[in-house]
């Protein structure tokens, strides 16, 4: 990745990358070191950043329309071929060679980039992992804490080996005043405190990175600033590294 990137960058070429932006930490690190030797510009592709739904979300939030934020918690329980991932004739991503991990590695970037960029850093995170079903040798349940600044405690549960009745996608945004509750790959935000009661619903865009590719056009054009940058795709991959391999970094699979 580092000397494509190098190559790339030399040839004052741009780069737009998948998420979850690399296979590990180190491997992102050497892709920041990467670019910024040779003065590129690069950007991850967390584009619900730029999605109409979850923009009104962090609106919601800064508004303070919930009150202060006290705790958020996370449910995703999908079985093994979920239909939340574009179907491949293999399934690569649970091959940690290429993918880096599981099906965690590969939905969960969509929501905690989403919660690094409504809340800010994680001040401290830490989890636990298993592989429960044993059909491939990568975990397929995480549960994970993060403490995000301003106190706010997060609890989140991944299981990708449930049957198809036991699916769930939701998160809950808890204040002083209501809560926000809301699927990450859904299209309705609900919003209750003690005055109103209101749903409000989203028609995504045909192509869904449509809003965010506009906005990497217009940081590669110079018109306005990275809308993801490496640093901060890292966030949310040091998050996941830890939840699943503890302090442990290095994956033991390579």
């Amino acid at each position: 990745m580092k000397s494509m990137l190098l190559l790339h960058c030399k040839k004052s070429k741009y780069v737009y990358v998948e998420k979850p932006v690399t296979l590990n930490v180190d491997s992102c690190n050497r892709m920041i070191a990467a670019v910024k030797n040779e003065n590129g510009k690069l950007t991850v592709a967390h584009y619900r950043r730029a999605l109409p739904m979850f923009l009104k979300i962090k609106e919601m939030i800064d508004q303070q329309l919930i009150g202060k934020i006290k705790t958020i918690r996370l449910s995703l329980f999908q079985p093994d071929d979920t239909s939340l991932v574009a179907s491949t004739e293999v399934n690569w991503r649970v091959i940690p060679e290429i993918a880096g991990g599981g099906l965690f590695f590969d939905l969960a970037p969509h929501q905690l980039d989403i919660l690094i960029y409504i809340f800010g850093k994680a001040i401290t995170y830490y989890g636990v992992s298993a592989n429960q079903s044993k059909k491939y040798k990568v975990e397929d349940a995480v549960a994970g804490i993060i403490h995000f600044p301003g106190d706010i405690i997060f609890t989140g549960n991944w299981n990708f080996s449930v049957p198809d009745f036991l699916k769930e996608d939701s998160c809950q945004i808890i204040g002083e005043k209501g809560y926000l509750q809301f699927s990450f790959f859904g299209n309705e935000i609900k919003l209750v405190t003690n005055k109103i009661n209101e749903v409000f619903h989203f028609q995504h865009p045909q192509h869904i990175e449509q809003p965010m590719i506009q906005k990497v056009v217009n940081y590669f054009l110079g018109k306005e600033e990275n809308p993801c940058s490496l640093e901060a795709a890292l966030d949310s991959l040091e998050i996941m590294q830890s939840l699943v391999y503890g302090n442990n970094l290095t994956r033991n699979y390579f």
